[in-house]
């Protein structure tokens, strides 16, 4: 019979059969699952000097159809498998027709010996391919045979220097094949005689779903991940998976790990994988999205184990409770910053009881001493945690790192003052919630007695970079004020500063930017407070824009190099303002906008909503919840004297 032609060129072929030679040896395998084989096996024989001979992978599946031959072998990019997959059966591994020229990577030459069924009878006949004809293949006339279907597929002439060790084969298999074995457990592969089954090598399993990403470029790709970790030594892989689990490709993990992290694989499952596999393109440079993919593969990993650690430290605590040498209570503080210093004794703790020989010997007596020692030096003295680790446990640098990210920019006193800044704020933006819309205290809270002494030392809920710089001034003072900040003295004080109404004029709370936008550049921040019962109408409206007025006509004000913004809050607007601060093609909440000043209307529920999102992420990261009750108490701490009697409430 005539050669049977492939088209694209051989340079091509070329870059398909240099693929690593365990994949290629899977991808003769996966054609024998493919042919609906429940049995796939391996024969490795070597010679009398220790040396590879030959290959033989057989299997009992459909066998290749004689009248077929072209779509096997001479269209690629064309597979059988394509047309397969349309007709329901999706679980063929390949689709583009490249996988029967990565034998090549094995051996220069290749033997097809095929039995099918042609509808009538079984069918035998060999096809031969050679690597230095690599776009041809010979196949020979079929003749009938009583044998049973199934292909063999020899490699001969293996590649110089290819060596196939048998463990690290078994290994290699064990993961290229573990997801499809573990889906399929009436599939059976061996090599040789030992049947290579998942739990042949794998001592744990760990299963992420990611769901749907969106990446930077706005692809959108879903993505699993699984975490095999392997009872012998392996080299650490991500194993990039189409959406059935089959092997498509490899890279290997970049971050470094710990001892007790290494031999691990990592089977990552998406369809973004199959299309990189179509192009020829996976394992070849990769482009910024799927770069994006491993970076966020690399980032589970990596939190795959913190995770890991942070459980077998509970259960090492766990123990510690039931002996009685723990020296905090079983549950969790309401206190962030308590949780935080427990959170640090325990992985000091941990570390303690694992370093210090001693340790697990000493009496209950002596182990309690130990820890209260301990838990005193977190609480009252922080900066000698970085002794304890460097000079008593004597750590190496990758035994700190659940401690290293904590001290390496920063104090741990620093970091505690940081969460105890965040948790105060979550309960102030609590408390203010109370204070405002709670019956009770919403009708008896005075603005000017209590709610404005208690927001001169809570101005950050306004704008984080603006620091308080007068507390009910008159236009004047503001003006005596900005000339400080422009550092003039030649500018004449005598006349007041006149609204258009003839009045001068009181702020409520006057702020300035903690830093310059720019060198000789200045921004100010006016809030009008009205009392939770009082609605801002356009009477307090022409009252903001009065101040706002006032200040830009004005000439002994700076009008190049200084930006002022206007602020009035209540719980409500009439109607007139919220049709007024609510217009298209314009932010919400603007009601005047000009080069040198802007006014801004909003409700109170507005400005809680705005703090509410920025402190979102703490929350959420020092798991820390304000209640009814941490609010409450943070209120009579920090402003008792301003504050209206709260109600207790569930």
């Amino acid at each position: 019979m005539r050669p049977i032609t492939v088209q694209p060129q051989k340079d091509f072929l070329e870059n398909i059969s240099m693929t690593n030679p365990y994949n290629a040896l899977a991808e003769i395998i996966w054609n024998g699952f493919d042919a609906n084989s429940d049995k796939v096996e391996v024969f490795i024989r070597n010679n009398s000097l220790g040396g590879i001979d030959s290959i033989e992978v057989r299997d009992a599946g459909y066998g290749i159809d004689h009248s077929k031959l072209n779509e096997y072998f001479g269209q690629l990019g064309g597979s059988w498998k394509k047309s397969a997959k349309k007709l329901s059966n999706s679980l063929l591994h390949g689709e583009n027709g490249q996988g029967r020229f990565k034998v090549y990577a094995l051996g220069e030459q290749v033997r097809w010996e095929t039995i099918y069924n042609d509808g009538n009878t079984n069918l035998e006949y060999t096809i031969k391919g050679d690597i230095n004809q690599i776009a041809q293949v010979l196949p020979s006339e079929p003749e009938i045979t009583d044998k049973q279907i199934g292909t063999s597929v020899y490699i001969d002439n293996l590649i110089e220097k290819l060596t196939l060790p048998q463990k690290d084969t078994q290994e290699n298999l064990a993961r290229i094949f573990c997801f499809y074995l573990s889906k399929h457990p009436n599939k059976k592969l061996f090599l040789d005689t030992i049947e290579i089954t998942p739990s042949l090598v794998q001592e744990s399993v760990d299963n992420y779903d990611l769901g749907d990403l969106t990446l930077k470029s706005g692809k959108k790709v879903s993505l699993k991940i699984s975490i095999v970790q392997w009872k012998n030594k392996s080299e650490e892989i991500i194993h990039l998976c189409d959406e059935n689990g089959f092997v498509l490709g490899e890279r290997k993990i970049k971050n470094k790990l710990r001892v007790n992290q290494k031999n691990i694989s990592v089977y990552a499952t998406s369809d973004y994988f199959k299309e990189l596999c179509s192009s020829g393109t996976l394992e070849t440079d990769l482009d910024s999205d799927s770069n994006e993919i491993l970076e966020i593969i690399e980032d589970k990993i990596k939190k795959h184990f913190v995770d890991k650690d942070l459980k077998n430290k509970s259960k090492i605590i766990e123990n510690w409770i039931s002996e009685g040498i723990y020296p905090y209570n079983g549950e969790d503080s309401s206190d962030a910053i308590k949780n935080a210093e427990r959170q640090v004794f325990d992985i000091l703790a941990v570390n303690v009881a694992n370093h210090l020989d001693k340790f697990e010997k000493q009496n209950k007596k002596s182990k309690q001493f130990t820890f209260t020692l301990l838990k005193q030096a977190i609480e009252n003295n922080p900066e000698s945690v970085q002794k304890i680790i460097s000079e008593v446990l004597g750590l190496k640098k990758e035994e700190q790192d659940d401690l290293a990210n904590l001290l390496k920019q920063t104090t741990l006193s620093s970091v505690i003052k940081s969460a105890q800044i965040i948790t105060d704020r979550l309960n102030f933006i609590k408390g203010l919630e109370q204070l405002l819309f709670d019956k009770e205290t919403k009708k008896t809270l005075l603005e000017r007695d209590q709610l404005h002494k208690i927001l001169e030392q809570e101005s950050w809920i306004f704008r984080e970079d603006f620091a308080l710089a007068g507390s009910e001034d008159t236009l004047n003072e503001l003006l005596e004020k900005h000339i400080t900040s422009l550092k003039k003295d030649d500018i004449d004080l005598s006349n007041k500063v006149i609204q258009a109404n003839g009045k001068s004029g009181r702020v409520d709370l006057f702020f300035s930017k903690s830093r310059q936008p720019r060198e000789g550049e200045f921004e100010h921040l006016v809030v009008e407070l009205k009392r939770p019962s009082k609605k801002i109408d356009q009477e307090v409206l022409g009252q903001i824009k009065g101040y706002a007025g006032a200040i830009s006509k004005d000439e002994r004000f700076d009008k190049s190099k200084t930006k002022w913004i206007f602020i009035a809050v209540s719980n409500e607007l009439d109607d007139s303002v919220e049709n007024d601060v609510n217009q298209l093609n314009r932010p919400k909440g603007l009601a005047l906008d000009t080069p040198n000043h802007s006014v801004w209307i909003y409700t109170w529920g507005e400005i809680i909503n705005q703090a509410k999102s920025k402190y979102t992420f703490f929350s959420d990261q020092l798991k820390y919840k304000a209640t009814r009750d941490s609010a409450t108490e943070y209120l009579k701490k920090v402003h008792g004297q301003f504050i209206p009697k709260l109600a207790d409430k569930p």
